[in-house]
């Protein structure tokens, strides 16, 4: 067999139809959650008077049909997207309550729990986020709001999401000013809060009865999750829950990041590499791919194949608590599914542009969290910058020579794959260092320049372990105990290395920089004009006016940056 490179031409420019739904989505997301006051009525008749003109106009097929027709859609599905985000506002965001600037204070009231932070077994508090009501009956002293609740969880009332519960407990407005000398909650963690609509912290909640059970289907996946646990807390001296190893092991398959220690959660978070040590969508696709590869030793058609493998990551999805990062991984990986369903070709800028948009819809507030904002940014700088930037290393690596028609010597073929893989993991860490660094620079006030280098053997010992658990995992549920200790020693032996490695970068000078206070869109023109000026083509043919505008964004992005940190330091 002739050994050659497969080919790695640039797909074509392709259609994205479903930007013209998620921007405007985004837009009236941010106008409907702006502290502009827009009447609903008038919204109503700009967005059903510029549907009806864009319908008239690809009815007549006007010559400008294509720029008119564009605007015009565009601005009434504008403002009907700015109308649905108004009715997803909270009260207190739109006509504040004298309650939003009280002190603490006792209450009695009901609870429906929606998210568990961290392990309540391994503490003597829970932690979550909860769905907060008054009492039926009782003078309301405060408005239906999400809340994060810090709670004394009992054996009788278990901490499960889907729990309805009466408590009481100290209710703390957190639009009081008075609220961070009260609290020891970081300013990052109170962003986090917002973002995920909270308006009050319920403290000290004690729990006095159940007034309803979560349903089955809640109970049946906190069993699995329990028992995932477990087995991960396996090793062959016996069950150590505590051990940094085995918190790291469960944050990278269960999510439950929160256990680790605060000391190795700043250093991973300022080294760059937290999202390695936490499930996200990165994870899902490894997890996809093992098992992928493991079907693709099946016997099966496609679609069975693939329901099955639907059903697989959806139950591992169930046992991480509904992860709002391996949602959305699962998201794109059902399109890509579902378009080889419907025998059409998976474009990943369409896949990742309808995941945005699904997710969006059904709650617009994502828009503003930062880990929705990392995880779309990153896979487009991937998809825009990593992918042909890829291609382009991998053209310029010229494939060992040999006698035409012989193949070189396994050798010389692993050799030049492994090069090959450098390479490509090279293009990617990069693009994910481009798409991510104006995000965390902006929210959290830090620059981590080595994480493009560290990411890349990270991630190779990420694969590692990230299949070494999910076989760990399978094994143990099936009844396979016995493997199951030599499964997490693999793993753990993985983490211990990039803990190790990531302790040692982490200790050179410079591993990150303190950026405060320079907001995201000079970080965003600094990426944009650096990417524009590396990775865009040039053209040749006249007239040469692209590649003298392209030469423009750097020194453009270069000042918008330099003066917001003018700005700054004065």
């Amino acid at each position: 067999m002739e050994f050659r490179e497969n080919s790695d031409q640039q797909e074509k420019a392709h259609r994205v139809p479903s930007a013209w739904l998620c921007l405007p989505l985004v837009l009236g997301i941010w106008l409907g959650f702006g502290n502009l006051s827009l009447s609903p009525t008038l919204l109503w008749a700009c967005g059903l008077f510029s549907l009806a003109g864009a319908t008239w106009l690809a009815w007549k097929r006007s010559p400008f049909r294509p720029w008119v027709w564009a605007f015009v859609f565009s601005a009434g599905m504008i403002a009907l997207f700015t109308l649905y985000t108004q009715g997803h506002r909270h009260p207190l965001e739109t006509n504040p309550h004298p309650w939003d600037r009280l002190p603490p204070r006792e209450v009695t009231a009901l609870l429906t729990l929606e998210k568990q932070i961290g392990d309540p077994a391994d503490t003597s508090l829970a932690l979550g986020l909860a769905w907060l009501t008054p009492k039926p009956g009782e003078p309301a002293r405060f408005p239906e709001s999400r809340v994060l609740v810090q709670a004394f969880p009992s054996e009788q009332h278990p901490w499960i999401r889907g729990s309805r519960l009466e408590v009481t407990g100290i209710l703390i407005p957190l639009h009081n000013p008075d609220y961070l000398e009260y609290s020891q909650l970081s300013p990052s963690f109170l962003n986090f809060l917002r973002q995920k609509g909270c308006q009050f912290y319920l403290d000290r909640a004690w729990i006095i009865k159940e007034t309803h059970p979560p349903s089955l289907f809640q109970q049946a996946f906190h069993q699995q999750n329990q028992r995932a646990k477990m087995i991960l807390e396996t090793t062959p001296w016996g069950p150590r829950p505590n051990q940094l190893q085995v918190q790291i092991f469960k944050a990278m398959m269960l999510g439950e990041a929160g256990n680790i220690q605060d000391q190795y959660a700043d250093m991973f978070r300022r080294s760059g590499t937290m999202h390695l040590f936490a499930i996200s969508g990165l994870h899902i696709g490894i997890i996809a791919l093992w098992l992928h590869l493991f079907m693709r030793l099946m016997p099966l058609p496609f679609s069975a194949k693939s329901l099955l493998l639907l059903i697989l990551l959806g139950s591992f999805i169930g046992a991480t608590g509904f992860s709002q990062s391996a949602l959305r991984a699962f998201t794109m990986i059902f399109l890509y599914i579902l378009a080889r369903w419907l025998q059409r070709k998976p474009q990943g800028l369409s896949i990742l542009i309808a995941s945005a948009f699904i997710h969006l819809l059904i709650n617009p507030r994502l828009l503003f969290d930062t880990g929705f904002q990392l995880s779309y940014v990153v896979v487009l700088a991937i998809l825009l910058i990593g992918i042909p930037l890829a291609q382009r290393w991998r053209r310029a690596l010229s494939p060992p020579a040999h006698i035409p028609g012989q193949p070189p010597d396994i050798v010389t073929r692993s050799v030049y794959r492994g090069k090959l893989g450098i390479v490509e993991s090279a293009a990617i860490s990069f693009a994910a260092f481009v798409g991510s660094q104006p995000i965390t620079a902006s929210t959290f006030g830090l620059v981590s320049p080595f994480s493009f280098l560290l990411n890349i053997p990270l991630v190779f010992l990420a694969m590692v372990i990230i299949g070494s658990g999910a076989v760990s995992l399978a094994f143990g549920f099936i009844g396979l105990a016995p493997l199951v200790p030599l499964l997490n020693t693999v793993a753990l032996t993985n983490i211990q290395m990039m803990v190790m490695l990531t302790e040692t970068v982490y200790r050179l000078p410079g591993s990150w920089i303190p950026t405060p206070g320079i907001p995201f869109p000079a970080w965003l023109a600094l990426g944009l004009g650096i990417g524009a000026f590396l990775f865009l083509p040039r053209s040749k043919s006249p007239p040469n006016l692209a590649p003298w505008l392209q030469e423009l964004f750097l020194p453009f992005g270069v000042a918008v940056f330099l003066f917001n940190v003018f700005i700054h330091s004065l």
